[in-house]
C-alpha cells in the first residue's frame, strides 16, 4: 500500500457514509443479547490464526450474493470490480487502503494471522494488521445503553457447548465494507459468530449478519484458520510510509 494515497476516494467515501448513516454517534439499536450469566471458558482457542486461501471466497463470506436492500445494491454494483465477479471489490473504494480500519468482520478475512487470548473475563483478538485488538466481555455485561459506535463495534461473549458465541454491535458505519468485495453496512449492523475448534490446529468460526438498513434478512457464511505453530505476531503498520512522507520525517544517514 506504500503507493497508495488518500484522495479524492476517501472524501468520497467518507461524504457518502456521513450523508448515509448521519446520526449521533451513540447505539441506539435494540438488538439480542445473550442471557447475563458468568461464562468460564469451556474450551481453549488460543493460538496464533491464519485464513486459509480459499479461492475468490477470500473476499467474501458467502459464495452467493447476501440479500440486499435496493441502496446496499445499489452501493454494492458500484463499488465491486466488475472484471473480478468473486473477487475484491475496486481498490480506490475500499476503506483500508485509505487507511481507514477495516472494521471486525474485514479483519477477519485480512490474509494477516491474528491471535486469540483467552482469560477468565475476557477474550481478546490480537490482530497484526496495523495491531487493532478486539475484546470479547465474558463477564456477563451486556452491551451499555449510549455505548458510543467504534471501529471494533462493543462485543460480549458466552461460551456454548465448546464454542465461544460473540455478540457485537454499535460498529462505525464509515468502515462500510462488511468484508472485502464491496458489500455495505450501516449502523444498524448486528454481528454473530460462533468460534469453535473442530481439530487441534483448526479454528471454525460461523457468522450471522443482520442489519434492516442494507440486507433484506439474515444472511451469513463460514470461515477456516490453521494454527501456525510457533508464531508470534509481528509489528505492521497501515499507511507507513505515507504517513513519513506527508508529515516530511526523513532518516540521515550521515
Amino acid at each position: 500500500m506504500s503507493n497508495r494515497r488518500l484522495s479524492f476516494w476517501t472524501v468520497a467515501m467518507v461524504v457518502f457514509a456521513f450523508r448515509l448513516f448521519a446520526q449521533p454517534a451513540t447505539l441506539s439499536v435494540q438488538l439480542r443479547t445473550p442471557a447475563a450469566q458468568v461464562s468460564q471458558p469451556s474450551a481453549d482457542l488460543s493460538g496464533v490464526w491464519q485464513s486459509l486461501p480459499q479461492g475468490g471466497e477470500r473476499h467474501h463470506f458467502s459464495t452467493e450474493q447476501p440479500p440486499l436492500t435496493p441502496w446496499a445494491l445499489d452501493y454494492f454494483n458500484y463499488a465491486k470490480n466488475p472484471a473480478i465477479p468473486m473477487g475484491r471489490g475496486r481498490d480506490e473504494l475500499e476503506p483500508r487502503y485509505h487507511c481507514l480500519p477495516p472494521g471486525p468482520t474485514g479483519l477477519m478475512l485480512n490474509p494477516l494471522p491474528f491471535e486469540i487470548i483467552q482469560s477468565s473475563k475476557r477474550v481478546l483478538l490480537f490482530h497484526e494488521h496495523d495491531h487493532w485488538i478486539r475484546q470479547i466481555w465474558t463477564d456477563a455485561r451486556e452491551h451499555p445503553d449510549g455505548f458510543p459506535i467504534t471501529w471494533m463495534g462493543h462485543s460480549i461473549g458466552h461460551w456454548d457447548g465448546g464454542a465461544l458465541v460473540v455478540d457485537t454491535v454499535g460498529i462505525n458505519p464509515i468502515s462500510l465494507w462488511i468484508d472485502r468485495a464491496g458489500t455495505p453496512h450501516s449502523d444498524q449492523l448486528h454481528v454473530v459468530e460462533r468460534f469453535s475448534r473442530p481439530s487441534q490446529d483448526t479454528l471454525q468460526v460461523v457468522f450471522l449478519f443482520e442489519d434492516p438498513k442494507a440486507y433484506t434478512r439474515p444472511w451469513g457464511g463460514t470461515k477456516v484458520y490453521k494454527l501456525g505453530e510457533d508464531w508470534e505476531i509481528q509489528e505492521h503498520v497501515v499507511c507507513e510510509e505515507q504517513l513519513i512522507q506527508q508529515r516530511g520525517f526523513r532518516v540521515d544517514s550521515r
